[in-house]
């Protein structure tokens, strides 16, 4: 509970403060009040702030964070068990599908 209190009072300031008509700006300076925008949005700033801010309220089932993990760049790899082949296998099939893929989009 506390932590989706902190996202929404984050996410209600990015509303409040870098909300502009086509998106969210940077800022210049954060210590000035109100902080002067940049005319910019760096990518990650939807790639990774807003999909924390999104798996912060969304469902658990969304992404089970006892399945899932994130990296830096909040993308989620899930957890292997012991169950899944091993991992030269799982590469194969990887290179495999790509090549396959690679295939159809070449008209093969």
């Amino acid at each position: 509970p506390i932590y989706r209190e902190w996202g929404w009072e984050i996410f209600q300031a990015f509303e409040e403060h870098t909300k502009v008509e086509s998106g969210y700006a940077s800022l210049k300076d954060v210590r000035q009040v109100p902080p002067p925008k940049d005319d910019s949005s760096p990518s990650y700033f939807v790639a990774e702030t807003l999909k924390y801010l999104y798996l912060l309220f969304s469902d658990d089932s969304v992404l089970p964070l006892d399945e899932y993990v994130f990296n830096t760049e909040a993308h989620p790899f899930r957890i292997p068990t012991h169950s899944d082949p091993p991992i030269e296998e799982a590469i194969l099939r990887g290179i495999e599908a790509g090549r396959r893929l690679s295939g159809a989009y070449k008209g093969q």
